[in-house]
């Protein structure tokens, strides 16, 4: 998530839409992020209920599924609106709540980074 915060934070749609590598980045970051977040157990789910899961897996799959058809403008959107709240909100629950040297969180961990 990091890698999208900093390259899409400063870009106007249309630049983001001139970039094709770029495009192709964060929709692939997007996608790291709803594979990893579907290893999230249900526990894990409720205790942390204000961050909508259900959504990030659901543009992971829209994004995977739908990918001749992407809705540019809703994966910018996302980038540019939602993007940062979300990478403060899991950095501060892994470092705060998890042993590090868990397989799967250490690479949550890492991606934030």
């Amino acid at each position: 998530m990091s890698f999208i915060v900093e390259f899409i934070q400063n870009l106007s749609f249309d630049d983001f839409m001139k970039d094709y590598k770029l495009r192709m980045s964060v929709m692939f970051n997007f996608i790291q992020v709803g594979e990893l977040e579907n290893k999230f157990t249900s526990d894990f789910v409720n205790k942390y209920s204000d961050i909508n899961f259900r959504d990030i897996v659901g543009l992971r799959n829209f994004v995977v599924h739908n990918y001749s058809g992407v809705d540019y403008e809703l994966v910018y959107d996302t980038s540019i609106n939602d993007i940062n709240t979300l990478e403060k909100n899991y950095r501060g629950i892994l470092e705060s709540n998890y042993n590090v040297d868990d397989e799967y969180i250490s690479q949550y961990i890492k991606y934030y980074r």
